[in-house]
């Protein structure tokens, strides 16, 4: 069994007035439920769902429309244009086991996050005396910026999670809204 782990790594460089200073964090291994997986799975939004390029069928064996007769009716023929991509019952199961789609709704908790980026200029002592100023600062900062995870988690960060951040929250989330990128200036000085 692979015990997840995850490192946070803060790093700052400086060049002259300027520095620039960013945090990544690292984690791998583990498992979390994405019910917004779930749900667009489902509902035919996430990429895995278009296999033979959304085909105007859903089942196999099924028919497709092959031209009007005489009369203008449509004339159906057997659709013989396999699903090749997944088992239908991976995005529509049986009611009686809604279990075998579950295999597609637990991902991988692994992600790599380039977490917070700054740049400062810091502006001269000599310069910032004139105003009374020292430690004067100009800094423009974002927040989660990018995030690389898995191949097979394409629905969402895996630290999104409506379930609070206490233990339960590693359980997974219930079609939460993703996490936010954040953007700001911060002006700083000492009197």
């Amino acid at each position: 069994m692979l015990v997840p782990h995850q490192v946070s790594q803060f790093l700052p460089l400086k060049f002259k007035e300027w520095q620039i200073n960013f945090s990544l964090d690292y984690r791998k291994g583990g498992v979390f439920y994405s019910k917004t997986a779930e749900q667009l799975l489902f509902t035919g939004g996430a990429v895995p769902t278009t296999y033979n390029d959304r085909r105007p069928f859903i089942y196999p064996n099924s028919v497709i429309q092959n031209g009007v007769d005489v009369n203008g009716k449509p004339i159906y023929v057997e659709n013989t244009i396999p699903i090749t991509e997944n088992n239908i019952q991976d995005f529509f199961p049986e009611g009686n086991n809604p279990a075998l789609a579950y295999r597609n709704d637990i991902l991988d908790r692994s992600f790599l996050k380039l977490r917070d980026v700054s740049l400062s200029y810091v502006l001269s002592e000599k310069i910032a005396s004139k105003i009374k100023m020292h430690n004067l600062s100009l800094t423009i900062y974002a927040r989660n910026l990018l995030l690389w995870t898995p191949a097979s988690n394409m629905y969402i960060d895996p630290e999104a999670s409506n379930f609070g951040n206490d233990l339960t929250s590693q359980l997974g989330e219930f079609e939460t809204a993703p996490i936010s990128k954040q953007f700001g200036v911060a002006l700083k000085a000492n009197f």
